[in-house]
């Protein structure tokens, strides 16, 4: 287990334990559990590591974690068998999570509100799990999957995704080019 604690004497050298949970996932490996104490973070936490079918990286938060960020909160590029739990990522400059050319990813019980894009953002990916996540106020799609495929999307909602003007339309929750996808007990309402 590597453990993230910004409350207490910490380091990112020697992570005993570590200040950022960026600095903790760089350094996870198949089967490490990032477990992530409660606290204000700030900053990308950038995923390019992964786990294993038998073994993956699990990044999970305690009660209390806020997350924010001037670019994504959590960006996935490439990663497979990982599974992010238990996160609030507030008012982030781009996407809550943003996964790209990912496989087997599990997004478990976040909540996203007052992203400026969207609050999750699925790019090329296979099967992705979204379960029982919330997305509140994002100023572009609550949840945006583009050319993927095997993707499930479980519980949770969206709400108030899309900054309203005139002519400007933007979905709680939208597929472009989806392939065996799923949506199933999530709730989407007050979207623009």
């Amino acid at each position: 287990v590597l453990l993230v604690n910004n409350q207490v004497g910490c380091s990112d050298s020697t992570g005993v334990p570590y200040c950022t949970i960026n600095a903790a996932v760089a350094n996870a490996v198949a089967g490490d559990t990032v477990s992530v104490a409660s606290g204000n973070y700030s900053g990308k936490v950038t995923v390019t590591r992964s786990g294993t079918s038998s073994n993956p990286i699990t990044i999970a938060a305690s009660s209390g974690v806020n997350l924010t960020s001037t670019a994504q909160g959590f960006d996935l590029s490439g990663a497979s068998w990982v599974t992010i739990d238990g996160f609030t990522v507030d008012s982030t400059v781009n996407e809550g999570f943003r996964c790209t050319l990912c496989s087997n990813v599990t997004l478990s019980n976040n909540k996203v509100p007052r992203s400026t894009g969207s609050g999750f953002y699925i790019n090329n990916s296979s099967g992705t799990v979204l379960s029982n996540n919330n997305v509140e106020d994002a100023r572009n799609t609550g949840i945006d999957i583009a050319g993927s495929t095997n993707i499930s999307i479980l519980g949770g909602y969206v709400t108030r995704s899309g900054l309203r003007s005139s002519g400007n339309v933007r979905n709680g929750i939208k597929f472009n080019t989806p392939s065996a996808s799923l949506v199933d007990g999530t709730q989407v309402y007050d979207n623009s």
